[in-house]
């Protein structure tokens, strides 16, 4: 099978499609319909249709090359647990569970914090969550969304004793759509991300500004380049619950450093994974492309989008275009 998207349509059954096949009620699947790896629909979809959720079938780099759904939703009906989750690892022809669950910490605002997620993808050593929430680094001075991207190694397997059920390599950053200038314009809340098939280097995202106020929308590129380069930088904490947030000093930093891919998480020291668990985020925002939006205007709101790239021969040189497919919420 190839990796293949998952979507999360409006039902009242829950739903996750795996290779061409559509599984309906996974909590209560007939035995001769259980697929391993997949089992019941907790932290895998939705217990709310209108829940904003993502996952991704990923058939190569996971620990044994074994295939996994990795998902990114609601794990309880009262929201209070949302999730960046993978799930059992089973070898297919015996059925036998070679690989436990990880997911992100329960209940950890700087894991998360109310998080909307909008996109998933399989790139290289990693999946790439893409998601809006509460800002943790913004509290002490109200409350503010702020849109991430976040990442864990496919190689993951947890720490052996310090997050053995969790992810030992999980890292988020902040996604910066703005307008430039002394005082940046901000579009702080991603509702759409897209990336063009086979092409792993742009993400493609349309961003809205908050509810209140100014009402505003854009649409934003970030470069996988860009994207490792913020999780190559510093990382940020807060000293105590009234400090500010700020970048942590290099030598505070243990080796090997926290959120790159290694063969064995479970071997990783205690200090890197205690460091992880309480350093998630990254200092630095990921910086769109060309330091401004491709394109934003005031009083419409982006909900979708869809990039295509056409080739157009004009007077025998070959020019390429790349076209943006926005849906907004207005009726014309």
């Amino acid at each position: 099978m190839d990796a293949e998207l998952i979507e999360v349509r409006k039902s009242n059954k829950r739903k996750v499609i795996v290779s061409n096949e559509t599984k309906s009620n996974l909590t209560h699947l007939p035995r001769h319909e259980y697929v391993p790896g997949i089992g019941m629909g907790v932290a895998k979809c939705p217990y709310d249709p209108a829940d904003n959720s993502t996952a991704l079938w990923v058939e190569k780099g996971n620990p044994g090359s074994l295939p996994a759904l990795y998902s990114g939703t609601n794990a309880e009906f009262t929201k209070a647990d949302t999730v960046i989750f993978r799930t059992d690892l089973h070898n297919l022809t015996t059925g036998r569970r070679e690989f436990s669950f990880k997911r992100t910490l329960k209940y950890d605002s700087k894991w998360l914090d109310k998080p909307n997620f909008v996109g998933s993808f399989d790139v290289g050593e990693y999946v790439l969550f893409f998601f809006r929430e509460t800002a943790v680094e913004y509290i002490n001075c109200g409350k503010a969304v702020y849109s991430r991207v976040a990442r864990v190694c496919k190689r993951d397997t947890g720490g052996k004793n310090i997050l053995s059920q969790n992810w030992a390599t999980y890292l988020k950053a902040r996604l910066n759509c703005s307008i430039p200038g002394e005082f940046p314009f901000y579009f702080n809340e991603i509702q759409s991300i897209y990336k063009v098939p086979g092409d792993d280097n742009r993400f493609y995202g349309v961003f809205t500004t908050a509810s209140t106020g100014l009402m505003g929308s854009a649409i934003c590129t970030f470069t996988i380049g860009d994207i490792q380069k913020a999780f190559e930088g510093k990382f940020k904490e807060q000293a105590t619950s009234s400090s500010a947030w700020l970048p942590v000093i290099s030598s505070k930093v243990p080796e090997p450093r926290p959120g790159t891919c290694v063969n064995d998480t479970s071997s990783l020291p205690d200090t890197v994974l205690n460091f992880i668990r309480s350093h998630p985020l990254m200092d630095s925002a990921v910086s769109h492309e060309h330091e401004k939006p491709i394109y934003y205007k005031r009083d419409l709101f982006f909900t979708r989008l869809v990039v295509d790239r056409v080739k157009v021969d004009m007077m025998g040189h070959q020019l390429d275009y790349t076209v943006y497919y926005a849906g907004t919420s207005k009726l014309y």
